[in-house]
């Protein structure tokens, strides 16, 4: 180095230590600045480069002291601050960077989303500590969510919205939370509704109206299956008698020709948002929304139906992307968003058209899939069955790690396998959260829980010999697929539950005809239907099913007869569907039109 300093200018050589970083040369870097940082102590370019250098390298405690040095001669500078952030937490010193993180916040909100400080800072993740993200929701990201909302800084309040459900919202899967938490961020929408909000022009209501049912992305999960599902048994309808034409939008998942072609073999049109776009824009939630607007009403769609995940829909409904607005629920409804959408439908009766749910009234009906077991798997099954053959019994679950992580349900299936050591516990997800493990760990059990990640679901509903159903936040697609190959489950009496929404209701009077509660008591007998009202009674039902192979035969015998005559009835299921979005529309219109003409 005392050669390039003889030779080489103060800026040369800054430059060539950077190159030198950039390169992963880090000792001659390293070197280069110290000896510049001789000439010029305390000199704010460079030692923002050597401390970020001590970050690289994993040495965070010299790059705080360079930082808190910095700091005493540029305290308000946002980088200084946001790097500290950085440091402290790769440091170890969380609560210390929360604090610079909160301070950063107050200073420059869109630059905590934008250089996605608040992830790497606070660990704003779902495998955080539930605890710490709530401090975390209230203390920096709803207030940076309010400010950027103030400042109209549309783009980055949609991006925070996305962090908040993946790294929230999704944590804890139950009504109450999803309630709170997007209230919480209505609340901030809607002081700035009216600067959002865009007029469309009413129109009469077309004989067959064209419906974009909009999607986030093209991975086929439950609501995606299931909306297949209804939309197929429309288009079996010849063309000139369907009730609506129906149009996918995918709005922001790049094309998929496989997810493009299920449904143009059905004869239903699918665009994709994101390629519509210019390159820079392709990546920006406010971009996709806009364009989404632009695509509808270019088409001449009357209505839009958004399917399931809330992300983004207060945004799309405040704006008003289509004359008429409709939220297809298949999980949870916060009431908080009533005002938002022109009509509520969700699957939550066999026999009612609306039901009050959460509080609020809802157009409801059955549940539909198609498809929903695969006997080619079977010898593959058996083949995965070989592996546990050292236990008597195979209980499983097939859910996203979020709902298995729920303290009574994981206190229901330690005490299980605990009172059951002739058992093995299968569990599944994108990932293996840690907590889970350790809470297995703890338990005495993680001997017998085998975590087999993101499975074939059709495959593995062949697999188990009781399934057992998550709770609170129950599973659909899973659960269905287990019942329908005749294996025994245990689940909860909630609407969030198949049987718990769709038989529990009916069985025991609260619904359907008598000759339809008649028909459930001849399926499910006295003790065939096992949704229990309490983790003790959830124990208890599964630990009836381990001791009895008759009442495993009966019971999954009963769920798969249920399945087959009330799950799969696609002619049903559309029927009810279409008939919902039709009288939707027709009010919506009409409603519109009686103002405009007053």
């Amino acid at each position: 180095m005392s050669d390039a300093k003889q030779t080489l200018s103060f800026n040369d050589a800054s430059n060539l230590a950077l190159r030198l970083q950039k390169a992963n040369k880090y000792v001659e870097a390293e070197n280069i600045y110290k000896q510049l940082l001789n000439v010029q102590p305390n000199h704010p370019k460079l030692s923002l480069q050597l401390s970020r250098l001590y970050r690289e390298t994993n040495k965070p405690q010299e790059a705080c002291h360079i930082l808190e040095r910095l700091a005493e001669t540029y305290p308000k500078n946002e980088t200084i601050i946001a790097e500290l952030a950085l440091c402290s937490y790769q440091a170890g010193e969380k609560e210390a960077a929360f604090l610079y993180v909160k301070e950063l916040s107050t200073l420059n909100p869109p630059l905590v989303v934008a250089k996605r400080i608040i992830l790497n800072a606070c660990n704003f993740r779902k495998k955080n500590n539930f605890e710490d993200n709530e401090r975390t929701f209230h203390e920096i990201a709803l207030p940076v969510f309010k400010a950027l909302l103030k400042k109209e800084d549309y783009a980055h309040a949609l991006e925070l919205e996305a962090l908040i459900y993946e790294s929230f919202i999704k944590q804890k899967e139950c009504e109450e939370h999803y309630e709170k938490t997007f209230s919480a961020l209505l609340s901030e929408y809607q002081a700035v509704r009216p600067k959002i909000a865009r007029d469309i022009s009413h129109t009469s209501v077309p004989t067959q109206p064209k419906i974009g049912f909009i999607i986030q992305s093209t991975s086929w999960l439950a609501h995606i299956e299931v909306m297949y599902g209804v939309l197929e048994s429309i288009q079996k309808i010849s063309p000139e008698k369907r009730p609506f034409i129906p149009i996918i939008y995918v709005l922001a998942a790049d094309p998929l020709e496989s997810f493009q072609q299920i449904f143009n073999k059905i004869g239903i049109e699918v665009r994709f948002i994101k390629p519509q776009l210019a390159q820079h824009e392709q990546n920006s939630p406010l971009q996709h929304l806009k364009q989404l607007r632009k695509d509808i009403l270019k088409n001449n769609v009357t209505a839009c139906a958004w399917v399931s995940t809330l992300t983004m829909m207060t945004y799309a409904f405040m704006m008003r992307v289509a004359p008429v607005q409709i939220y297809w629920s298949m999980k949870f409804k916060p009431k908080c968003f009533q005002s938002l959408w022109d009509g509520g439908v969700s699957f939550h009766s066999l026999f009612e058209k609306y039901k009050i749910l959460n509080d609020q009234e809802w157009r409801v009906a059955p549940w539909m899939m198609v498809d929903p077991i695969d006997r080619q798997k079977i010898p593959e099954a058996q083949k995965i069955r070989e592996k546990y053959r050292q236990y008597d019994l195979i209980l499983g679950t097939i859910a996203r790690e979020e709902k298995i992580n729920n303290e009574d349900y994981m206190n229901a299936i330690c005490t299980l396998l605990k009172n059951n050591l002739n058992t093995v516990f299968l569990w599944t997800g994108r990932e293996e959260l840690s907590v889970i493990r350790e809470r297995f760990v703890q338990e005495g059990v993680s001997d017998r829980c085998v975590f087999i990640g993101w499975i074939d679901s059709r495959l593995y509903a062949h697999v188990f010999d009781i399934y057992l159903d998550t709770f609170p936040a129950c599973g659909g697609l899973t659960t269905v697929q287990s019942m329908a190959t005749g294996t025994p489950v245990v689940t909860y009496q909630t609407d969030l539950s198949v049987l718990g929404n769709f038989a529990y209701n009916a069985y025991i009077g609260n619904e359907g005809t008598p000759q339809d509660q008649a028909e459930l008591k001849e399926i499910f007998g006295e003790n065939l239907l096992m949704t229990a009202g309490s983790t003790e009674e959830y124990i208890n039902m599964a630990q009836q099913l381990i001791d009895s192979k008759e009442l495993r035969d009966t019971s999954g015998k009963a769920v798969e007869v249920f399945s087959e005559k009330y799950l799969f009835n696609g002619e049903r299921t559309s029927t009810k569907h279409a008939q919902h979005f039709l009288e939707i529309i027709e009010e919506t219109l009409s409603k519109q039109e009686a103002t405009t003409a007053m």
